[in-house]
């Protein structure tokens, strides 16, 4: 009684006020919507730039003409007879470089942007004589994608770094969530678990095994990119690893430059973007320079199979180092005179800033890295592309329940995670079907090996929308990662048959670059036939549900 008379006089009780939300949880709502926002795309930007780490052997298997497959020297008669085609292509007004020989991809080049593709002709660097391989995009349309979403050099390549910060803002707030379980979460993963808990076990698997990449590759990327969102009167406004290239490693000439700078695109052979124009060619341009004793002055100062390019520059010839000579990727220059023959100077960019930038180019690029550490590259990529994946999924899983207030909202986050995961892989290997398939000899065959990404793609985005809005995604999964499968498992089928001509004709070393494409590709094929089982399994599991009206409740017909 004296305990009820108290509380009475201490007036009427009032229910304490609700806790802020933890740091966690709100970390939590960021990781999830930020995810989900810029996931989807990030999951494309990951998937081709796992390709790109291989894009020069890629594009070796979609020319199946190369018999080449060693690096060897020009010869002083290759050089001349290049020298007379740079120079026809000075004549005809076009923008024409010399791509030198380097142990991924030993021809000797002469070539020209067109459509957004660097063709032209491949010389024998033994004796100058042609080899007629076909005109293909090759791995350069994977890695133009990956940092410019194929939106152009500018407005791509913005879009893309602010993705990357985006990622970053998901990574860490992904950290802060599971830092009490980062060693557990290396170690499990329960395939057998309920379907939520499986995909968050692969999530957090490829997530943390592969963490340093992860915070590695956006990281770099941003920065070699920076003087695109912070522009600077002394930066040009090309990036240090991107921009027009070809997908050889040693860098490609912009359309607009003229000096060298320390950043360019991914060859090694970017100009300075500050110019608006090329330069007006010389009279002497009439006359084909002496590449060969150019060449040996060349290789005396930056070492032989380290050469990048060389081009044309008004009254000068530019050779340029190659991306793959050390980890930096530096570009450094030697002019000439191209008249004469005369060295001009070698230049070379020293400062802290410049080593800088260049070493972050290199880390990101790996133009330097010997094949494993490619592969642990590759790895790593295929890695994030599997994180985000399962994130994208593991969001749609947690708000199926509540489809039915957001129908088409819904519907929508399915198709895109659907497109993003499934339809842009079978987009990528109808390229590679199209370059085997379109006659070798087709004009402007390399726009239409592009076209053939984004047309099944758009079809597969067109089909995963329709099965989402009549409310069978399960099914549209099963069906695009069918195709997924069937693609790339019979892709080697078709690399042994449409290049049976020359296969007399190639080297083991030559042939070793086509099987581990199509090695790659079973690999791929087989994950996606094992998916596509999974995905038959649970199907089967959900039939078996005892109250079907419960079960379509909950979101089974969604695919979860």
């Amino acid at each position: 009684m004296i305990r009820k008379h108290r509380s009475h006089l201490s007036g009427p009780s009032t229910s304490a006020s609700p806790a802020p939300p933890s740091l966690r949880a709100r970390m939590g709502w960021l990781h999830a919507w930020v995810g989900f926002i810029a996931g989807a795309v990030l999951v494309c930007m990951f998937t081709t730039g796992t390709l790109a780490v291989f894009d020069r052997e890629i594009t070796r298997w979609m020319q199946p003409e190369m018999t080449l497959g060693a690096a060897y020297a020009p010869s002083a008669t290759a050089l001349d007879k290049a020298a007379v085609l740079l120079t026809e292509g000075e004549r005809a007004g076009g923008r024409a470089f010399l791509s030198l020989p380097s142990e991924r991809e030993p021809g000797l080049s002469v070539l020209h942007l067109e459509n957004d593709a660097f063709v032209g002709q491949t010389l024998d660097p033994r004796d100058g004589s042609v080899i007629p391989l076909r005109n293909t995009t090759g791995g350069d349309l994977f890695f133009r994608f990956h940092y410019t979403l194929h939106l152009g050099h500018l407005t791509g390549v913005i879009i893309a770094q602010l993705l990357a910060a985006g990622f970053l803002v998901t990574l860490m707030s992904g950290l802060v969530m599971h830092y009490r379980a980062m060693l557990p979460n290396l170690l499990t993963f329960r395939p057998n678990a309920p379907r939520q808990r499986s995909w968050l076990d692969a999530h957090l698997l490829a997530a943390v095994m592969f963490l340093p990449f992860l915070i590695m590759e956006p990281y770099t990327g941003i920065m070699i990119h920076a003087n695109r969102l912070f522009p600077t009167g002394g930066e040009p406004r090309g990036g240090a690893h991107h921009g027009e290239g070809r997908p050889d490693g040693k860098r490609a000439p912009s359309e607009h430059g003229r000096g060298m700078k320390g950043d360019g695109d991914r060859h090694g052979r970017k100009m300075d973007a500050s110019a608006s124009a090329p330069e007006e060619s010389p009279a002497g341009a009439t006359q084909p320079p002496p590449l060969g004793a150019m060449y040996e002055q060349a290789v005396g100062a930056f070492g032989a199979g380290h050469i990048g390019f060389a081009q044309p520059r008004g009254d000068r010839i530019t050779f340029v180092r190659g991306d793959d000579a050390t980890l930096r990727m530096t570009r450094d220059h030697i002019d000439f005179d191209r008249l004469t023959g005369r060295s001009l100077g070698l230049t070379r960019e020293a400062t802290a800033a410049a080593m800088t930038r260049q070493a972050m180019a290199g880390l990101h690029m790996a133009r330097w890295a010997p094949s494993p550490v490619r592969w642990l590259y590759f790895a790593s990529g295929a890695a994030g592309a599997t994180m985000m994946s399962t994130g994208l999924i593991l969001f749609l899983m947690k708000r199926r329940k509540n489809a039915g207030e957001h129908p088409v909202a819904m519907a929508l986050g399915e198709a895109l995670a659907m497109t993003a995961i499934i339809g842009l892989p079978v987009g990528c290997a109808a390229v590679f079907w199209a370059n085997r398939l379109l006659p070798a000899t087709m004009a402007a065959r390399a726009s239409w090996e592009t076209s053939a990404l984004f047309v099944v793609w758009l079809a597969c985005a067109a089909h995963a929308l329709l099965s989402a809005l009549r409310r069978r995604v399960h099914s549209a999964w099963r069906e695009e990662t069918a195709i997924l499968a069937l693609a790339l498992g019979l892709l080697p089928a078709l690399d042994l048959v449409t290049r049976w001509p020359w296969i007399q004709t190639q080297s083991w070393s030559v042939q070793s670059t086509y099987w581990g494409v199509d090695a790659t590709a079973l690999t791929f094929a087989a994950i996606s036939g094992a998916l596509w089982w999974l995905l038959g399994r649970a199907r089967e599991a959900a039939r078996h549900v005892r109250h079907p009206a419960s079960a379509n409740a909950v979101g089974l017909e969604y695919g979860s």
